[in-house]
């Protein structure tokens, strides 16, 4: 398992338009701990991942750091996707006041 800084949670909840079934979910938007410098890219950009509803309960504390431990799956095309293991709380996170 890796640290990351747990930026926001996104709590959603509506119907599929074409089947009017119930999409719910939550959108965790976290950072990794290395800067990006390739492709024109120079930073931290946050990283967004959807979970199951039920995964907002493991993230209580925002903005903190906490242990996210991912496994690669394959999507119906046989690409490669992550999915979220584990989540464990670490640390509250405090930005610098500027």
């Amino acid at each position: 398992m890796s640290n990351y800084i747990v930026l926001a949670t996104s709590v959603y909840n509506f119907p599929n338009k074409e089947t009017g079934e119930i999409v719910s979910g939550v959108k965790i938007s976290y950072l990794d701990d290395e800067c990006q410098n390739e492709n024109g890219r120079t930073g931290f950009f946050p990283i967004t991942i959807n979970l199951p509803y039920e995964e907002k309960d493991n993230f209580k504390e925002i903005p903190a750091i906490y242990h996210l431990d991912f496994k690669q799956v394959a999507n119906g095309k046989g690409m490669p996707i992550l999915k979220l293991k584990k989540a464990e709380f670490v640390k509250k996170f405090e930005f610098p006041k500027l």
